[in-house]
């Protein structure tokens, strides 16, 4: 199974989707797509059945809300709502997270951006919802993906700290190949898109692609698609050895 977690830059605009997006993604032949910062706009629909047409039918998203973000899960494999969210005192958060459940596959698939609070209190707000909240997850087969703006390399940020401790309770914090996820406008590069994968979860492979059969994804000039790389997943096996299957663990062949 491959799932891709992207941040289309919208920035809580009613931006144009050019065709090169979906195009784009659909060349990375996605079982699960994960779209963070996305603003659904008169063009959606259409965006929707580009995706469909490709074979990611399945469309969950979260609810637009005026000068917010949303996210929007496509999926080859039929998914239902889950029950986590952000609590509703973090406003910015709420519509910037989506839990599905993925039947076909008994996977729990969390996406989400972390907003830009502009706030340490709510910042430390929401990282103390997410270490806790998330928890439920760590005994099931899950994947927690997206933008959680998070440099672990400041290690004196919360998000760092809280995703450190994270990792040290039994979460697998992957680290994907490739120079970053995210391209300033004066083109330095940082590492702010990551995925927790439960224990029950074999990875094969994590990586952001800047470029890809011909589409630029990351960059900061007019050519790129958007200022963030698609976080790319290669899942090869859900669940304890002995119980694996067959195609629910394994990636359909394009």
């Amino acid at each position: 199974m491959r799932i891709v977690a992207w941040n289309l830059n919208h920035r809580s605009r009613k931006r144009v989707i050019p065709s090169d997006v979906p195009n784009g993604i659909l060349s990375l032949h996605p079982d699960i797509v994960v779209l963070t910062e996305y603003v659904e706009t008169p063009g959606h629909a259409d965006f929707c059945a580009i995706l469909a047409e490709g074979g990611l039918d399945f469309h969950c998203q979260t609810p637009i809300r005026a000068g917010h973000n949303q996210v929007l899960i496509a999926s080859r494999l039929a998914t239902t709502p889950g029950t986590i969210s952000p609590p509703s005192e973090l406003s910015h958060a709420t519509s910037n997270c989506l839990h599905v459940r993925v039947a076909d596959a008994s996977l729990e698939l969390l996406g989400l951006r972390v907003p830009m609070f502009d706030s340490a209190a709510d910042r430390q707000s929401y990282w103390n919802w997410f270490e806790s909240g998330i928890q439920p997850l760590l005994s099931r087969h899950s994947v927690i993906i997206g933008d959680l703006n998070v440099n672990l390399q400041r290690v004196k940020d919360p998000g760092s700290q809280h995703l450190r401790r994270i990792a040290g309770s039994g979460w697998q914090l992957l680290e994907a190949e490739g120079p970053g996820s995210y391209t300033s406008v004066k083109g330095s590069t940082s590492r702010l898109d990551h995925a927790l994968v439960s224990p029950t979860i074999t990875v094969s492979s994590a990586a952001y692609l800047a470029e890809a059969n011909g589409y630029r994804f990351m960059g900061s000039g007019r050519d790129s698609l958007s200022d963030h790389a698609p976080l790319v997943l290669e899942i090869t096996a859900i669940g304890p050895r002995e119980q694996m299957g067959n195609p629910p663990f394994l990636r359909k062949k394009a």
